[in-house]
């Protein structure tokens, strides 16, 4: 029995690398062949780790002319895939005195920056910047179907007012920009 079993094994395994598929142990074609739901982590899996700006919509025409985006933009360094990708559509051109940031935390999900005679504006996840059941519900719709969005909001808070509260809700909605994650190239066969 012990035989039969580790050459049953043994040849699934032989069939399994026919199809590219590395077997790390002989006992993993068992589990295989349990399995009815199977999870990918999308990151580097499905998706190459970067990502574009699919749909920017404007609830203030001025922001596509006045700069306030390439300005905010300007004022962080573009260290994570949804920035670059705001910063390869808009740029980082500073047309607008930055006076103060606050950089983006996990724990707040936004970023801030109060503009010289311009005001304050954040960047963030909607969730945590607007009550505005409208938007929510759009913001809900695009996130269906695997879309990340973003909100920019114009703030009658200062920088201080900001720091000292997690959530920096408003129903002054800017800008929404819905982002996708590219697709990895033959990760259809890789699937199948």
């Amino acid at each position: 029995m012990i035989l039969l079993a580790s050459v049953a094994m043994m040849v699934s395994v032989i069939k399994l690398s026919k199809k590219k598929t590395l077997t790390q142990d002989l006992y993993s074609v068992e589990a295989l062949s349990r399995i009815d739901t199977l999870c990918l982590d999308k990151t580097g899996t499905l998706t190459d780790g970067t990502m574009t700006v699919e749909k920017v919509i404007f609830y203030n025409k001025d922001l596509e002319t006045n700069g306030i985006i390439s300005s905010y933009l300007s004022a962080f360094d573009s260290d994570n895939q949804t920035s670059r990708a705001l910063v390869n559509k808009f740029g980082v051109k500073r047309k607008h005195k930055i006076k103060e940031v606050i950089p983006f935390s996990s724990e707040r999900k936004y970023s801030a920056v109060h503009f010289d005679r311009v005001g304050t504006y954040i960047l963030g996840a909607p969730e945590y910047l607007t009550k505005n059941e409208e938007v929510l519900k759009i913001v809900q719709d695009y996130a269906e179907h695997g879309l990340r969005v973003v909100i920019l909001i114009k703030s009658n808070k200062s920088i201080k007012e900001l720091k000292d509260t997690k959530i920096a809700t408003t129903k002054d909605v800017m800008a929404m920009f819905i982002l996708r994650d590219n697709i990895r190239k033959g990760v259809t066969d890789t699937i199948k």
